[in-house]
């Protein structure tokens, strides 16, 4: 769906510092590298692999405590001038997260010191971020990076960090289990009457659980972790709860939600009686948790309890055993009013608007409105037409059979005046594959555009827009599995080859839609006798298609392996007025989606740069419903996807890397491509140092989400427009007999 939005450009200019190259010291087999990361604020004192050995320590796949120590004088120190602040601050486990990936695990962080300079310097830890946040295996501890999750709300004030001698950080990580994209955590909440043997969160781990679907399962609180002596005994129940953390919200996304069959209290071992009738569940506080509710003084359970909460006692363990069942979600669902106007003024696209809002809770009789002064009217100035015009009714077509949902009763009023309309020119489905029952009045990119119900044109309001609208035939469906068996598009052959192709959208919509696209997808053919799938198609001032600048070069899926697939000579001059991202980036194949065959390890670069990836792009979008496909950018997307890492616009280059499996047969091995002789290195002089002619590769040096991305001068230069060769002659002081080299960057940071 299309919509507008102002950003601002900035620029950062980012120097990689020396990396001076050593051996590691001795470990055992299965222990791996974790160094430190970090650049003040004036991109000195940097480090960013791990070939700086005293940067770096050994760290276990079981966990432990350990500490990483950066040394000034090792990455241009002088001992006496302090860093600048922090720009990246991070610890990287290097190859971690991957191996526990193995096992379904990861690691948590349970305690972190920093110390500058000997000194203790603040942080709190609750900000710090961590795991797999660049999507190469490694397990990231990101205490604060200004091109990362950290920005936004840091552990510490980043400019304050100063040591001239030392920088040392201490972190302790436990082996926890990884979750799944279906499952959740569940903790025990307790607190006594006297408010002791208190867990008010998961992040005692030993009173947590792993709840993936139906089933029984058990959390358990020993009283000696939460202030007990193993011998005084617990003084009734204040609050005792049982939180699925997310797991309400969660369970809505599949059309579904829990229900407790039954439950037992158990008090140092023995049962506690207790009418599960009487448990209160759902999400009662409004967050997205699904609880059980045992009893909380201060909730609905006080008024009826379940047990007497004054006669419950333990001094050692308190656990609870609890039965889930699944079943159809037949929960009242949000429709709201989609519009702009032709100006694209007026807009609303999404939920948030609340007053634009109503709740469906089954058949029957609706209406919502939208108020022009809540989106930029001002009551007087009319709406030019309607260019988009939809109720969605959110996440309905998870829940119930769409298929025999009718739509009658529809009524349009302008300022209270009824504009004529034939309703049965509206469409009406999951038109978005995105769970939502759409109602299309009119979308000048959609089905109703050909022919609309009313003249899209004539359409004014200057202070009210009411559709009403009555729905029937709504039957809540029973629970479907999750990963389907068949796809409508038939079944996959596994020693067979398919297709993979990147797509996008630019703010002002020149584009390549997925191959399958009826208006514009594969073999469809414009008025010049040109294929819309094989050019970048964008729009003239009047509206019509016209041909862009740029090629495509896609990829033959043959067998599993790695691929790539790219946009070349792209000439998106004038697109990014609006914003500087991208509407849209993804990746569409022509694999029936069978969960037979997987797409993983998918990545991105533009003009070069590898770009920040969220987890969200690492998984099968909704419009796969047919065919694989993963979004890497969606600007309407609710699951992180709206806003990626930032990237240079407008692009000349993007290419998508990502990695098929589940074929019967892996990819033919490629040529090796012939090693060029090295050009003997200049003698460096004494008073000047000659300027390097690439950067060295013993790692991938890191790019400025993660640390500076490796490139040589010359690609550098290219890839970002700027004149860079004044910049490389003041690089002139760099000395090579620290075998390192000064690589430039010039990065977007968004404001």
């Amino acid at each position: 769906m299309m919509r507008a939005m102002k950003k601002v450009f900035a620029f950062v200019l980012a120097i990689a510092m020396l990396v001076g190259l050593g051996p590691v010291k001795q470990a055992k087999a299965d222990d791996y590298t974790a160094f430190l990361m970090f650049s003040d604020r004036n991109w000195a004192f940097g480090n960013w692999d791990a070939n700086l050995q005293s940067a770096t320590t050994k760290v276990s796949l079981d966990g432990g405590t350990y500490k990483v120590v950066l040394n000034a004088a090792e990455v241009g120190g002088d001992g006496t001038t302090p860093a600048a602040g922090a720009m990246v601050f991070c610890v990287d486990l290097v190859g971690v997260q991957a191996a526990l990936d193995e096992t379904g695990e990861t690691f948590k962080l349970t305690d972190l010191k920093i110390l500058a300079d000997g000194k203790e310097f603040a942080a709190d830890t609750s900000k710090i971020v961590t795991g797999d946040i660049e999507g190469n295996g490694n397990f990231r501890i990101e205490i604060y990076n200004e091109y990362g999750n950290t920005a936004a709300d840091p552990a510490f004030d980043p400019l304050t960090l100063a040591f001239a001698t030392t920088l040392e950080v201490e972190f302790t990580v436990a082996k926890t289990i990884k979750l799944s994209d279906t499952a959740s955590i569940a903790f025990l909440m307790f607190s006594d009457r006297n408010w002791a043997f208190g867990n008010w969160d998961s992040s005692l781990e030993s009173a947590t659980t792993i709840v993936d679907g139906a089933g029984t399962y058990t959390v358990t609180l020993n009283a000696e972790e939460v202030g007990g002596d193993g011998t005084t005994p617990a003084a009734g129940a204040m609050v005792f709860n049982v939180d699925l953390v997310g797991a309400d919200e969660l369970m809505k996304s599949y059309g579904q939600k829990y229900v407790l069959s039954d439950l037992k209290v158990l008090a140092d071992g023995k049962e506690f009686p207790a009418d599960v009738s009487k448990i209160v569940t759902g999400d009662i506080e409004d967050n997205g948790n699904f609880r059980i509710e045992i009893y909380n003084e201060y909730g609905e359970s006080a008024a009826d309890p379940a047990f007497d909460p004054n006669a419950l006692s333990f001094a050692k363990t308190l656990s609870v055993e609890f039965t889930l069942g699944v079943e159809a979600n037949s929960e009242p669902s949000t429709a709201f009013l989609m519009f702009t106007d032709r100006n694209w003024a007026f807009g609303n696209w999404d939920a948030s608007l609340e007053s634009a809002t109503t709740v469906v809770n089954g058949n029957g009789a609706y209406s919502v409105t939208l108020n022009a002064a809540e989106v930029g009217g001002d009551g007087t100035t009319p709406a030019a037409g309607a260019m988009v015009f939809c109720v969605d009714v959110i996440g309905l077509a998870k829940m119930a059979d769409i298929e025999n949902v009718t739509v009658s009763g529809l009524k349009i009023l302008a300022d209270g005046a009824e504009v004529p309309f034939d309703g049965s020119k509206i469409a009406v489905g999951d038109l978005e594959n995105n769970g939502n029952l759409r109602i299309e009045i009119y979308n000048e990119y959609g089905a109703t555009a050909a022919d609309p119900g009313f003249d899209p044109v004539a359409l004014s309001f200057a202070k009210t827009l009411t559709v009403d609208f009555t729905l029937d035939g709504i039957v809540y469906k029973a629970p479907e599995p999750q990963a389907p068996a068949t796809s409508s598009a038939g079944p996959v052959d596994l020693d067979g080859t398919y297709n993979a192709y990147l797509g996008f959208q630019t703010p002002a919509y020149s584009f390549r839609n997925a191959f399958d696209d009826a208006t514009y997808g594969r073999g469809i053919v414009s008025d010049d006798g040109v294929e819309f799938f094989t050019q970048v198609t964008g729009w003239d001032a009047d509206n019509n298609a016209i041909k862009r600048e740029g090629t495509f070069i896609d990829a033959v899926i043959a067998g599993n392996g790695t691929y790539t697939v790219k946009a070349e000579g792209l000439d998106l001059t004038g697109d990014f007025d609006s914003q500087d991202y991208m509407n849209l980036i993804f990746l569409s194949t022509d694999i029936p989606n069978t969960g037979e065959v997987t797409i993983s390890d998918v990545s991105l670069k533009v003009d070069g740069k590898k770009v920040e990836l969220p987890d969200a792009a690492q998984e099968l979008s909704a419009e796969s419903i047919d065919y694989m496909n993963v979004q890497l950018q969606s600007k309407w997307s609710k699951t992180g996807l709206a806003e990626i890492g930032a990237y240079h616009v407008p692009m000349t280059t993007m290419e998508i890397t990502f990695t098929v499996s589940g074929f019967n047969y892996d990819k033919a091995a490629e040529a090796p491509e012939p090693t060029a002789t090295p050009e003997p290195t200049a003698t460096p002089v004494p008073t000047a140092t000659p300027v390097p002619t690439e950067a060295p590769k013993p790692t991938e040096a890191p790019a400025i989400t993660e640390a500076p991305a490796a490139q040589t001068a010359n690609a550098e230069t290219a890839s970002s427009g700027n004149n860079m060769g004044l910049i490389f002659g003041i690089c002139g002081a760099v000395v090579v007999l620290l075998a390192g080299a000064c690589i430039f960057f010039v990065v977007r940071k968004r404001k």
